[in-house]
């Protein structure tokens, strides 16, 4: 989608200046999103754009892969405090620098919705158009919405919900609906790019394994 009429992403996040010692946990995460939103910024040209995943050749699916498998991380950091282990990341233009982690929290509070909030809190909407939110499986109909919803232009996820249906089942914890995330993207007036299944487009069977390792006994049948 064209960047028409989108304001220029140039401003920066403010800096508080307040005093380290008093400042909040809250303040100097901030900050750091900051520092992150910096750098990212910092790696891009001025005309480029979503156009990024186009002119990154042969170096593209060895990265997207890279990215996928944080979020992968991530996913196996919560399942191992006890949460469902979905995983996302919302890495910057530059398709390099990640800006954010998210894991699931519970059965309504998905990483992808969480990450979508609190990136819409910290980054301005132009600069979220041109990242992107890795997810080990395909986000639900709801994370799909917020992913509109927050700006975020690309959604890169490992493996379908309907894998993830074969692994859930009927769980009362992951009643998993039957609606594609481009069906949702598609309802709306924004060209999000979605790529996935990406461990079945790319025959990665190595990569699958990975995503479905923590899931495998995980759901109750």
């Amino acid at each position: 989608m064209a960047d028409k009429g989108r304001k220029n992403f140039s401003d920066k996040l403010s800096d508080a200046m307040t005093p380290d010692s008093q400042k909040s946990t809250w303040d100097k995460t901030t900050e750091q999103a900051g520092d992150k939103f910096d750098q990212a910024k910092g790696k891009m040209q001025p005309e480029e754009d979503k156009g990024i995943f186009q002119k990154m050749g042969d170096a593209l699916s060895a990265q997207i892969r890279s990215n996928l498998l944080k979020s992968i991380d991530v996913a196996h950091e919560v399942k191992l405090t006890g949460h469902h282990p979905f995983g996302s990341i919302l890495v910057g233009p530059d398709n390099e620098t990640v800006l954010l982690k998210q894991g699931n929290i519970n059965t309504l509070n998905h990483a992808e919705s969480t990450l979508c909030r609190l990136a819409y809190d910290k980054y301005p909407p132009e600069f979220l158009w041109k990242c992107t939110l890795y997810t080990n499986f395909e986000p639900c109909c709801m994370c799909a919405g917020s992913i509109y919803w927050a700006n975020i232009g690309r959604v890169v996820y490992g493996l379908s919900e309907e894998a993830l249906l074969d692994l859930s089942g009927d769980d009362k914890e992951n009643m998993t609906l039957s609606l594609p995330c481009r069906k949702v993207f598609n309802s709306g007036q924004k060209d999000v790019d979605v790529v996935g299944p990406f461990a079945d487009i790319e025959n990665d069977v190595e990569l699958k394994d990975a995503i479905l390792r923590d899931h495998r006994d995980f759901w109750n049948h």
